[in-house]
């Protein structure tokens, strides 16, 4: 049989027995952060992609049961920022169309 290769780094895989844990970890981390952001992200597929994308920055780094409860944090805080600027300019046309 032929061992596993990865195909970014052309390495035999490793499994990390880690892995299911920090998966465990992951995603209470994530279900608290999307608790947290419920009501104030009205949009809820950008909130999951958010997720998403801290989650796989994390897994990047080797501890991603350490990473992403900060990333996820981070990134949510800046969608939440960015939605509140999209809204605002949404209300300064509505006004200057209605002037």
């Amino acid at each position: 049989m032929k061992p596993e290769i990865n195909r970014i780094t052309n390495q035999p895989a490793t499994h990390n027995r880690l892995a299911p844990r920090g998966n465990h970890h992951l995603a209470q981390a994530r279900r608290a952060v999307a608790e947290q952001f419920q009501n104030e992200l009205p949009d809820k597929h950008l909130l999951h992609l958010v997720l998403n994308e801290a989650e796989a920055l994390a897994w990047q780094t080797g501890v991603p049961h350490l990473v992403f409860p900060a990333l996820a944090l981070e990134k949510v805080h800046a969608l939440a920022e960015w939605q509140a600027r999209q809204e605002a300019i949404r209300r300064r046309n509505e006004l200057a169309f209605a002037a």
